[in-house]
């Protein structure tokens, strides 16, 4: 698919993000919202408790929060108040399928996620109800929500990629070069956990160990510390990346001012100068804000502070793509190949340019325990 997006510049650090373009998972949260609140209208309910979503498959996940997040947001706009105290209960899971009945032909693998009512008082579920399931199709959805380490050609189709995001989630992999993750020996990209002495301490030379279990790279964070993600571009263009934290978007917590008339943050992407490095230092707030990423205690964390379950594994994940000057270099490349929170604010540098935002080439994750 092309996009052409604005992008932001981290002048200090040579990176820069762009504007959001329709995201698969909320449009189809939006219509699970939707059908949700047609159930609690017909039995005269106005409020609703938002409980877990949790990770079902062989990889570690933690996308809950995510969901649950988009779920408030849509509610809100149907004026159904989430509150604790609510009669009833929304929680569910999500899982990577292989097989949709609604689109047999489709044979891909996408998103499905499920959503169960309770009665609070008697913990039984509602009866007599819609099938209350959604498919969420999009390689790069499919990539944010199960965080695989993998490599992509630019100029396969959208099934071919598809099928190896799905090797990468049915069988992870990754390959640790020091402190550095990369999705493969070859890959010129690659992203380290800093953990600086304070929130806005100058960035460690290098990154913390990493280790390898079950395929997955995972690295120690202890609470009270500060991170930042380094990512590394050794290519020979520009690129454009994508970084989740917990299923949070980096830009989650932005400013008013960076918002749309929806709400939706504008900006997805930060874009690394081809041959450079460049330091994510937290949650993106202004163009010289962010909040430090933080590790904390669930009830102080980002997730729970958008309502999110809590997770037994974090994962940052970082998505890459190609981010070309003009369209013309778009064409060419299609037709050729514990829990994280808000520390204390620290410094960012950055202005707005625009770019044309390629396909999804590699995408690196780390897991870290809680």
């Amino acid at each position: 698919m092309v996009r052409s997006l604005l992008s932001l510049l981290v002048l200090v650090a040579g990176v820069l993000p762009a504007t959001a373009a329709d995201d698969p998972v909320e449009l189809e949260l939006t219509a699970l919202v939707g059908d949700v609140s047609a159930v609690l209208d017909k039995l005269g309910h106005k409020a609703v408790r938002l409980g877990k979503f949790t990770g079902d498959g062989d990889i570690p996940s933690n996308f809950g929060p995510e969901i649950v997040r988009v779920l408030g947001v849509e509610f809100g706009k149907k004026s159904v108040k989430i509150d604790k105290d609510a009669e009833i209960e929304m929680k569910g899971e999500y899982a990577p399928a292989t097989a949709d009945p609604q689109l047999p032909q489709a044979k891909m693998m996408f998103i499905r996620v499920n959503a169960r009512l309770v009665n609070t008082k008697t913990r039984l579920e509602l009866a007599n109800l819609p099938t209350l399931s959604r498919a969420i199709y999009g390689n790069d959805a499919l990539g944010r929500a199960f965080a695989p380490t993998v490599s992509l050609p630019p100029a396969a189709d959208l099934k071919t990629r598809n099928e190896e995001i799905k090797k990468a989630v049915e069988k992870p992999t990754t390959h640790l070069a020091q402190t550095k993750v990369k999705s493969s020996a070859g890959s010129p990209f690659a992203i380290e956990v800093l953990v600086p002495t304070s929130a806005n301490a100058a960035d460690p030379v290098a990154g913390v160990p990493v280790r390898d279990k079950d395929g997955c790279a995972f690295v120690d964070l202890h609470k009270t510390r500060t991170y930042r993600v380094k990512i590394h571009n050794g290519a020979d263009f520009d690129v454009a990346v994508r970084l989740s934290v917990d299923g949070l978007d980096q830009y989650t917590f932005a400013d008013k001012e960076f918002r749309g008339p929806d709400g939706r943050p504008k900006f997805q992407y930060l874009v690394v100068p081809r041959g450079k490095s460049a330091v994510i230092r937290g949650w993106f707030r202004n163009l010289k804000t962010a909040d430090s990423f933080l590790v904390t205690e669930y009830a102080k964390s980002a997730s729970a502070e958008v309502n999110g379950p809590q997770g037994d594994i974090g994962q940052i994940a970082v998505q890459i793509h190609a981010a070309w000057d003009t369209e013309e270099e778009l064409r060419k490349e299609s037709a050729k190949d514990t829990a994280t929170g808000r520390g204390d604010p620290v410094d960012v540098n950055l202005k707005v340019v625009k770019r044309h935002i390629g396909a999804l080439r590699d995408q690196v994750s780390v897991r870290y325990g809680k």
